[in-house]
């Protein structure tokens, strides 16, 4: 398949933003693309910083599907009251900060989905913070403290070992 080709394909399921890389710079070729489905055309080459703009901007554009609206969510004795951004256990109200909250947040809306480090650190800090561990894991720790009975032993944010984290499938 040629680029044009996938592009069609991925359309044919997602709204995922795409920008075609290609050493074209043809005006039927750039039309061809965006009739395709591709959000952005950069012809080769082209600067870091360049593609780095358009990426931004492609994203700011993205529509992305709400989130699954639900008022709350329960797991055994936490609730998260995702309309005013509180948490709970035991009925005793938690105070995060607003990137545990963030963090728990996301995990909770996606129960048994594994979110990479990277994935976590995309979506709660931004995309130039991927590889920053160590600011997840300080987070992911000091929010367990928080909610979990035993920091040491969670039951709602799983680690997956070499991958990352979770939160428990829920039962059906």
């Amino acid at each position: 398949m040629n680029g044009f080709e996938v592009c069609q394909s991925i359309r044919a399921f997602s709204d995922t933003p795409v920008i075609m890389l290609t050493m074209s710079d043809q005006d039927e070729d750039v039309v061809r693309a965006l009739k395709s489905g591709a959000d952005d055309y950069v012809t080769k080459p082209f600067s870091v910083e360049v593609l780095l703009a358009r990426i931004q901007a492609v994203l700011r554009r993205a529509k992305f599907p709400e989130e699954v609206a639900r008022p709350e969510f329960h797991s055994g004795e936490l609730v998260i009251d995702f309309e005013q951004h509180q948490v709970s256990v035991a009925g005793k109200e938690v105070k995060l900060t607003d990137t545990e909250y963030k963090i728990l947040s996301l995990l909770a809306r996606h129960p048994g989905r594994v979110f990479t480090q990277d994935q976590l650190l995309e979506k709660v800090w931004g995309w130039e913070y991927r590889g920053e561990n160590h600011i997840l894991q300080v987070s992911i720790s000091r929010l367990r403290e928080k909610i979990e009975d035993n920091p040491r032993d969670p039951k709602y944010i799983l680690t997956r070992v070499g991958i990352g984290y979770s939160f428990p499938k829920l039962a059906e």
